[in-house]
């Protein structure tokens, strides 16, 4: 088989891959989001693209993708679920219960603040504490305001970045 046919091949074998590929992300409400800010810092860095999926059941501690700004997508963590009671002190209680926040790289002490969540409320929260806007300053969000939940990353800008400059 000449050069010119076997490009060819592998091209339409390749569109085709791509197609399928995108079809079945679509159709199983999977999509590909960019991060903006620190506020998930180290575990989502600015910038890194992710794949999230629109049909998953948000779970405590899942790392979810919201609209809460109008055209503006904040990543945050899933804290309180649908009738939890929160409670912001030395450190987070749900339910009456200190929650383990493994990946958090700093402690951080809260303002004393209590908070019940009604039937369709989320309590979230940025993983880099000190520089996030989250449901400590807009309150709990909607189950329709939860674009998505990660699922991982496919992209990490930084590194990227630091190795082409």
């Amino acid at each position: 088989m000449s050069k010119p046919k076997r490009l060819h091949k592998r091209l339409v074998r390749g569109g085709l891959t791509i197609l399928v590929l995108t079809s079945l992300m679509c159709y199983y409400g999977i999509f590909c989001v960019s991060a903006r800010g620190s506020s998930m810092f180290p575990v989502v860095f600015d910038g890194d693209y992710m794949l999230i999926s629109e049909i998953a059941t948000p779970k405590r501690f899942d790392v979810v993708v919201v609209d809460v700004v109008k055209e503006f997508l904040f990543c945050k963590r899933i804290i309180g679920l649908p009738g939890d009671s929160i409670l912001l002190s030395d450190q987070i209680y749900v339910n009456g219960e200190v929650i383990r926040e493994y990946y958090l790289s700093t402690l951080y002490e809260y303002t004393h603040k209590a908070i019940l969540l009604g039937p369709n409320e989320y309590f979230v929260l940025g993983d880099n504490r000190t520089y996030s806007f989250d449901s400590r300053m807009f309150g709990p969000i909607t189950r329709e305001q939860i674009k998505g939940v990660f699922i991982c990353r496919v992209w990490r800008s930084r590194f990227f970045r630091s190795v082409f400059q």
